[in-house]
């Protein structure tokens, strides 16, 4: 019995010492797996890196389609622009061609209407007898209508007397367009921030009459007070200047 609990033990020893042996790691194979292990570490970086090359090179190319799409409708928009203008210009020079040819053709008319009353009043010497002496008819002066739009005003000056500051003063300048054409009120300006004018823009009809209205803000102005509102018009003269004047107190 105690032979047989010797050998169940010796072979018990054995058998843990085998599994033992072979549990246990060899340098060699220790070196071998991080070799393994860095050369796996390395393709990895050197994949992601050739992956990171090539997000960037198609970025690049994509930026640089992108730059060159805006560059091409940048100057499509350019070009459009530029044809308007000239299209613009053309339409422009044309108005101001046709505006010239009737202008001259309207006075070549009435230069020859001229002509024709002139030598339609004149008296041939061969007409008249021998024993009558030569007179030639004169015709009586009379005052010529203005030719295009003239304005004239009521009155150009207004004076609203004594008021005391911080008053806003306000008055119409009535106009008549004695004139024969349309007459066009193109700007009015006034001499300070404190007066501001109001006018219409649309053409006034020979004989009818309208009004400039025009108002005086008095805060800050104390004294003597003259603001003055220049009119632009398509007529002759051209411009006109509107006077308001007085006194401010405090």
């Amino acid at each position: 019995m105690a032979l047989f609990a010797i050998i169940l033990y010796s072979c018990a020893g054995e058998s843990s010492e085998t599994v033992t042996n072979d549990s246990i790691a060899t340098p060699a194979s220790v070196a071998s797996d991080e070799e393994e292990d860095a050369a796996a570490k390395e393709a990895a970086a050197k994949q992601l890196e050739e992956e990171e090359l090539r997000l960037a090179e198609e970025a690049r190319k994509k930026a640089e389609q992108d730059s060159i799409e805006e560059a091409e409708q940048l100057a499509e928009l350019e070009a459009k622009a530029e044809a308007e203008k000239k299209e613009k210009e053309a339409v422009e020079a044309k108005k101001r061609a046709e505006a010239k040819r009737k202008e001259e053709a309207r006075r070549r008319a009435e230069e020859e209407k001229r002509k024709a009353e002139a030598a339609a009043a004149t008296i041939k010497v061969e007409d008249l007898p021998i024993s009558q002496p030569v007179i030639k008819p004169t015709k009586p002066n009379k005052p010529e209508k203005p030719k295009g739009a003239k304005i004239e005003f009521v009155t150009k000056t207004y004076n609203f007397g004594t008021i005391k500051e911080g008053e806003v003063v306000k008055y119409e300048f009535e106009y008549t367009n004695v004139g024969n054409s349309e007459l066009v009120i193109k700007d009015a300006k006034a001499s300070c921030g404190c007066t501001a004018p109001g006018f219409s823009f649309f053409p006034l009809e020979p004989g009818l009459s309208s009004a400039i209205s025009v108002s005086f803000n008095s805060a800050n102005k104390v004294g003597a007070q003259r603001p003055e509102i220049t009119i632009y018009t398509n007529g002759y003269p051209s411009k006109h200047v509107l006077t308001l004047e007085g006194n401010v107190v405090k």
